[in-house]
């Protein structure tokens, strides 16, 4: 019996926000999710996708976040190593990628705690990978690492993807996974 139980699936359909709405619940207090082929569908440096959450109204919440990230570059410079985020934030992580014609996408994992629970702060601890772009280099390979909270007891009852600038997103798979105690 696996201890990760598939709750749903969605797969970007070439618009600004990818929402994944009614996968958290009572179930479970731990979720664990997957961004797979994360694409914009135009391409810029530094492209760049807010993760927020979506409480209990269906409102994609853009505020009270507390997030860092250690963000690592695959290319040299003076900015190869950089400490991301910091208090009343209005995302909770950010994925970086490049288009496919640009050789790029980006992938995370994350695990959520608490997101149902109405008594109770929810804390995020992620990673990524990816292909981007940056001060018109060529592509190169970047990884990060962080955590965050989201500093009120809302009831969160799922997420959103939302590539700033407007850019539509291609493609990308997003599933969340409960995680059995």
């Amino acid at each position: 019996m696996s201890a990760l139980v598939l709750i749903k699936e969605v797969t970007a359909n070439n618009a600004n926000v990818v929402q994944v709405t009614d996968c958290f619940s009572a179930t479970y207090s731990h979720y664990y999710i997957t961004i797979t082929d994360h694409q914009p569908a135009s391409q810029r440096e530094n492209n760049s996708a807010d993760f927020r959450l979506i409480n209990s109204s269906g409102n994609i919440i853009a505020q009270d976040y507390d997030a860092k990230a250690l963000f690592f570059r695959g290319y040299g410079g003076s900015d190869t190593v950089i400490d991301l985020g910091g208090t009343s934030r209005d995302d909770l992580a950010i994925l970086y990628s490049d288009t496919n014609a640009e050789g790029g996408s980006g992938n995370m994992v994350m695990y959520i705690y608490n997101p149902y629970a109405n008594d109770k702060y929810t804390f995020v601890t992620h990673q990524a990978s990816g292909t981007m772009s940056y001060q018109s280099t060529t592509e190169k390979g970047y990884m990060q690492f962080g955590s965050g909270v989201y500093k009120s007891t809302d009831r969160i009852t799922g997420f959103s993807i939302t590539n700033r600038d407007n850019y539509n997103i291609s493609s990308g798979k997003y599933r969340v996974y409960g995680l059995k105690d």
